[in-house]
């Protein structure tokens, strides 16, 4: 995006700016973004529901709304904001929070996303890797953000560069 007189309705995850940062759910998603993974998302198309090695969280949607990445990362972080997360922090076949939980899995280091036309439906898609969501297994570390960043932290998301 090099006109700054255009809006976050406009943000795309390929050319996002500080001026699309307005929530953190977002955010998050931003901090951990792969091209390369973006792109399978668009060649995977209408067949993104088919079983592959990533985690994936998928927003529909008929008319597309104002802005796009925004409300489906809100959709997915109030899977969390109304149902919780198990306080254990470890992922089990009950989870009610899954959606967000796949937002929030440690492990998953790299994120793609696009938006995949598929009529009459549409559908704003996320895949994460590795995936997450394994029963059993911690969904981050809990303490202190940045403590075990090698490379330096985002003081703002608390994630590692």
């Amino acid at each position: 995006m090099n006109d700054k007189s255009q809006d976050s309705s406009s943000c795309s995850l390929k050319e996002s700016s500080s001026d699309c940062k307005e929530n953190k759910a977002l955010e998050l998603i931003l901090e951990k973004l792969e091209l390369d993974l973006e792109d399978y998302v668009e060649e995977k198309g209408c067949n993104m529901f088919e079983s592959d090695d990533y985690g994936q969280n998928f927003y529909g949607f008929i008319k597309k709304p104002t802005n796009l990445i925004l409300t489906a990362c809100k959709n997915w972080w109030g899977d969390c904001e109304s149902t919780g997360l198990d306080k254990s922090h470890i992922f089990s076949p009950l989870e009610r929070g899954v959606v967000c939980a796949q937002m929030i899995w440690a492990q998953s280091y790299q994120i793609g996303c696009a938006e995949v036309k598929c009529s009459p439906f549409n559908y704003f898609v996320c895949k994460y890797n590795p995936r997450g969501l394994k029963f059993g297994e911690s969904f981050y570390e809990i303490g202190e953000p940045c403590t075990r960043c090698n490379d330096g932290c985002n003081s703002t998301s608390g994630l590692c560069l």
